[in-house]
């Protein structure tokens, strides 16, 4: 009888030990799937990424941005600047108080100075800043992609301060947490670098677009009006 109970007791001991091998391959299994395609998702938030400032470019490029001087129409609450190596856009909203929905609280830029030779990108500088008027509370995040063509964002690098004080410092992209618990990174890349550069593209391009549309409108009244003349 106790044979009987030892026997049982060894095969009750070796089944849960082959049991519990098995459930842990399957996680092991289960886990390198996840990250795989975790990874994949971020070689693919990269090619969207690249191919975004590969269209800002282009634009700058097509449409001699660099040489033009004189561009006073842009988008609405956008601001546009030109430098001698750079371009920079603005855009900015009023933040509306939640216990007082038609009282302004507070505003946030989010603005892009992007340096040029007039046909390729170098580098980009983005920041997104927000005042509370009745706090007095500031938050500035600095974002620098000193390489915005290469197709890696591994040396893009966040600095966060808050109330004057830094919660983070040169924190390189590639130092961001991209686990199966937190996939930060593609979430930051998914949900805030690639809708933004999209947005300032898409005012960078009725910018230059509305600038070429002016001058062909002044040509027509020009031409208009000569022909007028002689009639």
């Amino acid at each position: 009888m106790k044979r009987i109970l030892y026997f049982t007791a060894a095969f009750l001991l070796i089944a849960t030990t082959v049991l519990q091998a098995q459930q842990a391959q399957k996680g092991d299994k289960a886990n390198t799937l996840i990250s795989e395609r975790i990874e994949n998702q971020k070689k693919s938030l990269d090619e969207q990424y690249l191919s975004l400032t590969q269209r800002m470019e282009k634009i700058i490029k097509d449409y001699k941005l660099l040489e033009t001087k004189d561009i006073r129409v842009v988008p609405y609450q956008t601001t546009y600047k030109l430098g001698p190596d750079y371009i920079m856009l603005e855009r900015h909203t009023f933040i509306k108080d939640d216990l007082r929905p038609k009282e302004v609280s507070g505003i946030r830029t989010n603005n892009i100075k992007i340096y040029t030779n007039g046909s390729t990108i170098s580098k980009l500088e983005c920041e997104v800043y927000e005042k509370h008027y009745y706090s007095g509370d500031v938050d500035r995040v600095t974002i620098i992609d000193p390489s915005p063509t290469t197709g890696d964002s591994d040396d893009i690098s966040f600095t966060h301060i808050r109330r004057g004080k830094y919660l983070l410092k040169d924190q390189k992209m590639k130092d961001v947490k991209n686990t199966t618990a937190y996939p930060i990174r593609n979430e930051l890349m998914q949900q805030f670098m690639i809708p933004s550069i999209s947005i300032f593209n898409n005012d960078l391009l009725v910018t230059a677009e509305g600038y070429y549309q002016s001058l062909k409108d002044t040509d027509e009244i020009l031409s208009d009006f000569l022909k007028a003349s002689i009639r």
